[in-house]
C-alpha cells in the first residue's frame, strides 16, 4: 500500500496525542499492510499555529522504491467545554498530502479530513461552512472502534475557502437529531499548505 511509510510513521508520530480516535484513523489506513516488512522512515515535524505537522520519507534503503510514498499530514485538535468548563476532545482536523510516486510531475491533491469519537450520526454528513459560502459536506468513509472518519479532497473552490477566509465551523449532526457545532482558526492553513507542498515535494529532508 503506497501510504504505508506515511502511514506507519505517523502512527508513532500521534502516539502521545490527546485523541486516539485520531491515532487510529493511521492505523486503520494501513492495516491491510501488515503483511509487509517492517520500515523505519524519516521523519519531520513542525508546528504552525495550533496545527502540529508530521512529515515522513523513504530511508536510504527505500528511495529507488516507488512503491513507497512520502507525505505530510497537519493535524488540529478540536476541544469542547464540559461540566466545571473541563475541555475534552470532540474532533481531530487533518490536512492530507501523499505524494504517490516519484514522479513530481504528477498532481497530487490535499485531502481534508475529520475524526471524531462514536456517538455522532452518519445518516448525514458532517459539514464545514464558511461566512457567506455554501456548506461543503465532508461524507462519511468508515468508523473504527475509537471513532469515524470523514473525508473529502480538497478541491479548487474548497482550497479558496480555507485560505481565504480567518474562522471555518465544523457542523456534526448528533443520534438525538440535534447538531454540535464547533469553530476553529484557520488563518494558518495557506502557510500550511505551502509548507506541506513544499515538505511532500523535497527528496528527502
Amino acid at each position: 500500500m503506497k501510504k504505508l511509510l506515511l502511514l506507519s510513521a505517523l502512527t508513532i508520530a500521534l502516539l502521545n496525542s490527546t485523541h486516539g480516535f485520531a491515532a487510529e484513523k493511521t492505523s486503520k489506513q494501513a492495516s491491510d499492510s501488515k503483511n509487509s516488512s517492517a520500515i523505519s522512515p524519516i521523519t519531520v515535524n513542525q508546528r504552525i499555529g495550533s496545527w502540529d505537522i508530521h512529515c515522513a520519507y523513504p530511508n536510504a534503503t527505500e528511495q529507488n522504491n516507488k512503491t513507497v510514498s512520502q507525505g505530510c499530514i497537519a493535524q488540529q485538535n478540536l476541544l469542547t467545554k464540559g461540566p466545571n468548563n473541563s475541555q475534552s476532545p470532540i474532533a481531530s482536523l487533518l490536512l492530507e498530502k501523499v505524494k504517490q510516486s516519484n514522479d513530481l510531475s504528477k498532481p497530487v491533491p490535499f485531502q481534508f479530513t475529520v475524526v471524531v469519537p462514536l456517538g455522532f450520526s452518519l445518516q448525514s454528513p458532517a459539514n464545514l461552512t464558511f461566512d457567506r459560502a455554501k456548506p461543503v459536506e465532508l461524507p462519511w468513509a468508515a468508523c473504527t472502534t475509537n471513532g469515524c472518519i470523514a473525508t473529502k479532497a480538497i478541491d479548487n473552490d474548497l482550497q479558496q475557502l480555507l485560505t481565504k477566509n480567518k474562522l471555518a465551523h465544523l457542523v456534526i449532526h448528533r443520534v438525538n437529531g440535534t447538531t454540535l457545532t464547533i469553530n476553529f482558526n484557520i488563518d494558518n492553513v495557506p502557510s500550511i499548505l505551502k509548507t506541506m507542498d513544499e515538505m511532500v515535494n523535497k527528496k528527502n529532508p
